[in-house]
């Protein structure tokens, strides 16, 4: 099976009456292969609403190459309602796991830059042998939200110029910032 990955896009393609951004900063994807046939991945995933109606995917798997400058996440949809997605992955040839351990929801309305704020899951993975056994334990703590608006917009400013003159930026991370979400 492929994984869906987000296309690539143009501002100048993008039409406000039908188009909104999604512009978030996000700690990159970790590939992490302790030791025997084991890998432990963490990534961020992007899904809207008709995913579940039509079954086609709306956006897909956020990876290190796809983010801006390694660590910018900037992509056009169309309005509606989307989730992101922290999740973990362990591979290996006893267990193969993964879990989502974050989602947050979130609408993009037509015309608008959605700014998120910046994603910093604090978690760890912890490897441990012991004989022949190679084991991999996986701790979420908590997904901090943090509000570099400024430092952002500056940073979307000099990559984007051109997004202003047709959409409006609008800074959501004080509304989402304190919302407690349980982790999965």
């Amino acid at each position: 099976m492929q994984v869906q990955r987000p296309k690539p896009w143009n501002v100048s393609d993008q039409h406000p009456d039908n188009t909104g951004f999604l512009f978030i900063k996000v700690k990159p994807t970790v590939k992490y292969s302790p030791g025997g046939s084991i890998t432990c991945m963490s990534m961020w995933s992007l899904s809207g609403e008709k995913s579940k109606q039509s079954g086609q995917r709306e956006g897909g798997l956020i990876e290190t190459p796809y983010l801006l400058d390694g660590r910018y996440f900037i992509y056009p949809l169309k309005p509606g309602p989307y989730m992101i997605g922290y999740a973990i992955g362990i591979i290996g040839l006893l267990e193969n796991r993964s879990s989502i351990r974050y989602t947050l929801a979130f609408e993009i309305k037509p015309g608008e830059v959605a700014y998120l704020g910046s994603f910093n899951p604090i978690d760890e993975f912890k490897y441990s042998k012991s004989f022949n056994q190679h084991k991999v334990d996986y701790n979420f703590i908590k997904m901090e939200i943090i509000d570099e608006y400024d430092n952002d917009v500056n940073w979307l400013k000099n990559r984007f110029p051109s997004i202003f003159d047709k959409f409006q930026l609008k800074n959501y991370t004080p509304e989402i910032r304190y919302i407690k979400k349980n982790p999965a």
